[in-house]
């Protein structure tokens, strides 16, 4: 079979495995009517959701930016360490980091120290907290030797340091920017183990109440629907905003940090250790504090760990490689199947993973796939398909001309094997990595569709943590942030012995 037919099969599956549960919960969500949810409480909820997702999505966005361009433009004392360290909050579930802040903040009469902690910014801090390392990561990458390098040109032409932002900052990461924002503003939309730890009401806890509190799969059904419109309006948003990028060189010459004083130096470490500390460090010595309590039973965690790790693994694999087919043929094959289904997957990423499952409930139902692994795989498959395929469009494209001529000689196959694949190793651990991540901590979808008995750490902390067994769920939650911050070590480390960076076109 020709490469391109190959590429376009594969793209046309890809499309309709994303399109069957999307058609079957609007057909689902539109065609009766729900008992038991009000108007009043539908735009209540919607309001909700939006207004915590959008703050989060700010201030995440300024928080990750700001400490991004301070890493990547800058020299200070313990900056080699903070570079990575920066990122470790992405392997924290927020709703870990909540449980945790919440009783750090109650007193030993179960009052808080902290007036309206739990009723109203404390959700909005912890969410904050635990997804800025998306906007750090995107903004990271796109800053680099190049860029200090135009910083140094302007300066030398006496432009000022605020025209500087504006002028030649502000462009560059502008993408990087609005995409970080649209990812963290998704999964606030998706959150269900965070709210519940506050008892925050969203649109996705609500699918959960209509469900299992009212028995209305009905209703749940017109909620999901309604939250999957949400992500088409904001994916559509984002495409607008941030247009697609073509080729892009990313030869560089060597520009070095800009060094700080030693004031001002040693005050930029403080601050960014500081932060790093109050939401990071506190919080993992509280768990080392309740896992050393509950040490006699970690025999009892590590089945889990193990599926829990094979399952990761297995989807990062699987994301990684069709990621890569996907993009491939829609850059390199210029094919338009292929490009359509990377367009879909971008919308798959949008879709909360509790609305995902519950129109994979129906469309899997009848084919009995419901329960079972490859069930689950695929709903992986289709909600973290989207940051892969933007991660490997920019590396792709930068291939240029040498896929081309290489291709005249050595044939499609050998041309991904000896040379395409040595050039993206970056983007392909990076994306492996993130997918592995995003597994081991997605709850909502894996409690849906998991296959009996195989339960995950996340699905086990969130019964524990919704239960109030806090210094129960310590060890669990220990061997989940194990299982995360390994792979963003190796990541780091890989970027350090190779230099390559990330990502130079999002």
């Amino acid at each position: 079979m020709p490469v391109r037919s190959v590429h376009r099969a594969f793209a046309a599956a890809f499309t309709a495995l994303i399109l069957l549960p999307i058609g079957a919960l609007l057909y689902e969500g539109f065609s009766g009517e729900a008992e038991g949810i009000s108007a009043g409480h539908l735009w209540g909820l919607g309001a909700d959701t939006l207004i915590l997702a959008g703050s989060v999505a700010l201030a995440g966005a300024l928080i990750g930016a700001a400490c991004a361009l301070t890493v990547a433009l800058f020299d200070f004392p313990g900056r080699g360490i903070l570079q990575w360290a920066l990122a470790i909050p992405l392997t924290v579930p927020a709703y870990v980091l909540g449980y945790v802040f919440v009783a750090l903040a109650e007193t030993p009469h179960g009052r808080t120290w902290l007036p309206g902690f739990r009723e109203h910014w404390g959700i909005f801090l912890v969410l904050a907290a635990s997804l800025y390392p998306y906007s750090y990561l995107f903004v990271r990458s796109v800053m680099g030797a190049r860029e200090r390098g135009q910083i140094d040109a302007a300066r030398a032409l006496g432009t000022a340091p605020v025209q500087v932002l504006g002028r030649v900052i502000a462009p560059r990461i502008r993408r990087a920017l609005l995409a970080a924002g649209a990812v963290i503003f998704v999964e606030v939309v998706a959150d269900l183990g965070t709210v519940a730890v506050f008892n925050y009401d969203t649109l996705t806890t609500g699918i959960f109440q209509a469900w299992h509190g009212m028995f209305s799969f009905q209703a749940a059904v017109q909620l999901g629907s309604l939250l999957l419109l949400i992500a088409a309006v904001l994916i559509g948003l984002e495409a607008a905003l941030v247009p697609s990028k073509g080729s892009e060189e990313s030869r560089t010459l060597e520009h070095p940090h800009l060094r700080l004083g030693r004031g001002a130096g040693w005050t930029v470490s403080a601050l960014l250790w500081t932060w790093l500390g109050l939401i990071s460090a506190a919080p993992l010595l509280q768990l080392l504090v309740w896992g050393l309590g509950q040490i006699d039973h970690i025999g009892e965690w590590l089945g889990v760990f193990t599926a829990t790790a094979v399952l990761a693994v297995l989807s990062a694999l699987i994301l990684t490689g069709c990621a890569l087919l996907l993009v491939w043929g829609a850059v390199r094959r210029c094919d338009r199947v292929s490009a359509a289904a990377v367009r879909l997957g971008l919308l798959g990423y949008g879709i909360p993973g509790a609305v995902l499952a519950v129109g994979l409930l129906i469309a899997l139902g009848p084919l009995g796939l419901i329960g079972s692994l490859a069930g689950l795989l695929a709903a992986y498959l289709i909600r973290f398909s989207g940051p892969l395929l933007r991660l490997l469009e920019g590396p792709v494209h930068q291939l240029g001309t040498l896929h081309e001529e290489a291709a005249q000689v050595l044939g499609e196959p050998r041309v991904m094997r000896r040379i395409a694949l040595p050039l993206l190793r970056g983007p392909l651990l990076l994306g492996a990595v993130l997918a592995l991540i995003e597994v081991v901590k997605e709850m909502p979808m894996t409690l849906i569709l998991r296959p009996l008995g195989w339960d995950t750490l996340a699905v086990k902390l969130y019964g524990l943590t919704v239960e109030g067994e806090w210094q129960a769920a310590a060890l669990p939650a220990l061997l989940l942030l194990l299982l995360g911050a390994l792979p963003m070590w190796l990541l780091q480390w890989s970027q350090r012995r190779s230099e390559w960076l990330p990502v130079r076109s999002l």
